[in-house]
């Protein structure tokens, strides 16, 4: 599964900070599921210390993954994004199972989260980028070339 995570042009929103956060969060999905990899090779009893490394894991996951929404949603108000309300239910949706996932990993009295978690993080975080973060971006890019036009055309030839 390290293959799905090599980073590639369908990632790339060509927004640079989107870019580095959406990377930051990929590397977070990949220590859970190391950590989940880790904790399915314990055979013994005593699965606390991976427990509540994957509990820590999956907080600060769900910590950046906020911050990063919060910005996205920033520059796309700054864009003038048409989309942008469906864009951030979609978000508020997306915190919300994530903070279900992370219940239900703090609730479990096993270590029943495994590699299955990392591969549903993997699909979640992978579709929204492609489907939604995507179409923000081929918008932004579409009003950039615009508005780089209309500067172009505003420029005063002396005529």
């Amino acid at each position: 599964m390290e293959d799905f995570f090599t980073r590639c042009d369908e990632w790339l929103t060509g927004i640079a900070s989107l870019d580095a956060q959406h990377a930051g969060l990929a590397d977070s999905i990949r220590k859970i599921e190391n950590a989940c990899n880790c904790t399915e090779n314990t055979q013994s009893g005593d699965s606390l210390p991976g427990k509540q490394l994957l509990s820590a894991l999956l907080d600060k996951l769900y910590q950046a993954t906020k911050k990063h929404f919060e910005h996205e949603e920033a520059v796309m108000r700054e864009a003038g994004y048409p989309d942008y309300a469906a864009h951030r239910r979609e978000h508020i949706m997306m915190l919300a199972e994530l903070k279900l996932i992370i219940n239900m990993e703090r609730e479990s009295t096993s270590m029943e989260m495994d590699s299955g978690l990392a591969r549903e993080l993997k699909t979640w975080f992978i579709g929204h980028i492609r489907q939604s973060d995507c179409k923000f971006s081929a918008y932004a890019s579409a009003h950039r070339e615009a508005a780089e036009l209309e500067s172009a055309a505003d420029v005063d030839f002396g005529h």
